[in-house]
C-alpha cells in the first residue's frame, strides 16, 4: 500500500531543512571587538567579567548555555564587556 501522506511529509520536511539552512546561512555573524586592542586582551576581560559576576552574591542566573555553564547570564556578561570598551560588531 502507498501512503499518500508519507511523501508529503518528507517534502514538507526538505523545505523546511532548505529554509533553515538559508535562514542561517544569510543571519549576520557577530563578534566582539575593541578599538586599540591588543591579543588576549578580549580573553582577560573575558575572565574578569566571569569572576566578577560569579562572585557577585546578588547574581541570578538564567537558562542560557553561559548561565547553565558558568551561573551567569549572557546579558550580564554583555554588559560586563561593554562596560570595558568590547562592542559586538558584525563580521565583513
Amino acid at each position: 500500500m502507498n501512503d499518500p501522506v508519507k511523501p508529503y511529509f518528507f517534502w514538507h520536511k526538505e523545505i523546511f531543512s532548505a529554509f533553515i539552512l538559508i535562514t542561517i546561512g544569510c543571519a549576520p555573524q557577530l563578534f566582539w571587538a575593541k578599538p586599540g586592542a591588543q591579543p588576549g586582551e578580549f580573553e582577560e576581560d573575558a575572565r574578569q567579567c566571569r569572576e566578577a559576576l560569579l562572585s557577585n552574591p546578588g547574581h541570578q542566573g538564567t537558562s542560557d548555555p553561559l548561565s547553565l555553564k558558568f551561573g551567569i547570564s549572557e546579558d550580564a556578561m554583555e554588559q560586563c564587556l561593554m562596560a570595558k570598551g568590547w562592542i559586538l560588531a558584525e563580521k565583513p
